[in-house]
Order: C-alpha cells, then structure tokens, then sequence
C-alpha cells in the first residue's frame, strides 16, 4: 500500500510516461487497502471492547472511521492545490508508514485467540491489587498469538 502510494506520487509527476504506472498502483493500492489497513477498524474494534460496552465501542470506532475518510475526502482537493499532487501523495504515503510502523507496534495480534482472552489482554492491572492469574494469561495470549 505505501509503494503504491509512493509509485502514484512519483508517476504523476510525469505525465507522459507514468500514466500505466499509475493505473497500476491505483490498484495495487486498492487491492493492498481492502486486505490490509482497511479491515483493521472492522476488526479490530469488535475484539477490543469488553462485551458490555462492545456496542458503545464500536460505534464511536466506526464514527471516526466515516469522519476521517470524509475528512481525507473534503481536504484532498486543498492538500494537493498547497503541495502538489505529488506531494499529497507522499504526505499520505507517510501517513501510511506511520500507521503501519503503529499498528505493528502496538497493537497485539489476536488471530486464533478467543473473545475472553482478547479482552484480558487488554485490562488494566493495578499495583495496589495485582491479579497473577491475570497476568499469566496475558503472557499466555502473549505466546498463543506470538509477539
């Protein structure tokens, strides 16, 4: 996804030679996104939250989703007016990298780890009234996931 960004910004750049590198990083991107960055919102705040607040949870994720994708949508023609559309391109590309580099980071992997065990993962625990077990389940989610 961040090379196709970064192959759009440098071929637009062109217009003669970079219209087929273009369309084609057009689609890569497309393609990377809906496997990618894009499902993770979907995903990710539906394991999170606690089931009590799971709906409250996702609502607000979902909310925030919609007004940044409307935020990126209502500024594009502005950001790329300012530094080009190169530059746009790049300064999104970045942003991509950034999110990447924060994503892998810290946020855990939950693949094959049930509910009950995302959530513990995700508890705050206390000094004043530390719960062991609490914390051993973290390490075994820890080891079940792999980070």
């Amino acid at each position: 996804m961040i090379i196709s960004l970064l192959g759009i910004g440098l071929k637009l750049g062109n217009h003669h030679s970079g219209i087929i590198l273009s369309i084609v990083s057009t689609l890569t991107f497309i393609a990377t996104f809906s496997i990618g960055l894009g499902p993770i919102t979907w995903m990710y705040s539906s394991e999170i939250f606690p089931l009590r607040l799971r709906a409250q949870g996702v609502s607000i994720a979902v909310t925030l989703n919609r007004l940044t994708s409307g935020l990126i949508t209502m500024t594009f023609l502005s950001i790329s007016k300012a530094i080009t559309i190169t530059g746009s391109f790049f300064f999104f590309s970045s942003i991509s990298t950034i999110s990447f580099v924060f994503f892998y980071t810290f946020l855990p992997e939950t693949r094959g780890a049930d509910l009950e065990n995302i959530e513990k993962l995700f508890v705050k625990v206390d000094d004043d009234n530390h719960d062991d077990s609490c914390v051993d389940q973290q390490i075994q989610m820890t080891t079940l996931v792999g980070h």
